[in-house]
């Protein structure tokens, strides 16, 4: 037996390492009754045993060398009807996808990593949403700066995201302010954390940037009033 509960509530974080984060992390989702918690940079490996989190299951995907860099998770409650979705997992993509139901139609939502090393071409991109289905949400550091969704600069990621985007008819999402903070001081903080989405109507959907977690990116909360399928 389902019931519908008219919001959704979808946390996007670059942990830059995950480990030794775990409890600010837990502390965060529930303060801030998370249902969904995407997350770049988990920094682990398959040797190490999978960190839990109290009331939500946890999905990982690992980078393909086994060192602990890069990696993705989706955190979602246990409450909410889902099942995993396509995972990718090469050196120049980290993905991890659960699939829910969002007004009775099926919705891939999508934690996306691509590290600053790795190249990224349009078609890349393309392949990679096409892959998500028809409906989807997708909480991304993608590494690619464009003015369009806020950046400060245009790089040659940034060109070829959009071109993605433009093709695919699909929807960025930003808070419009810097999301990474280095902690090089000759580096500038920027705008490359955001959302993109396609199928959703964005008139009742808000998006926020907050500070409460350490990290050199700043969380972001994506709120939005559809229909999420979860069990009594």
């Amino acid at each position: 037996m389902l019931n519908k509960i008219n919001k959704l509530n979808i946390g996007l974080w670059n942990a830059n390492g995950i480990r030794t984060r775990i409890y600010e992390l837990q502390h965060f989702i529930i303060t801030n009754s998370i249902d969904v918690m995407l997350i770049c940079e988990t920094r682990l490996n398959p040797y190490f045993k999978t960190p839990l989190f109290k009331g939500y299951s946890a999905y990982f995907t690992h980078h393909p060398d086994g060192s602990c860099h890069g990696g993705t998770a989706v955190l979602i409650k246990e409450n909410i009807v889902h099942r995993r979705g396509v995972n990718h997992c090469t050196s120049s993509l980290q993905s991890t996808s659960v699939i829910v139901s969002i007004n009775n139609a099926e919705t891939t939502i999508s934690a996306f990593y691509n590290p600053p090393n790795q190249k990224f071409l349009t078609e890349d991109y393309v392949t990679y949403f096409k892959s998500l289905g028809n409906k989807f949400i997708v909480g991304a550091d993608f590494n690619a700066k464009h003015t369009r969704w806020g950046s400060r600069c245009i790089s040659t990621k940034g060109r070829r995201l959009l071109q993605a985007l433009q093709t695919l008819h699909l929807y960025s999402i930003s808070t419009g302010q810097p999301t990474y903070w280095p902690t090089d001081k000759n580096k500038t903080p920027d705008l490359i954390d955001f959302f993109v989405t396609k199928g959703f109507s964005h008139r009742n959907t808000v998006i926020k940037q907050t500070f409460d977690l350490s990290s050199d990116h700043s969380p972001l909360m994506l709120s939005t009033c559809d229909h999420l399928s979860r069990k009594n």
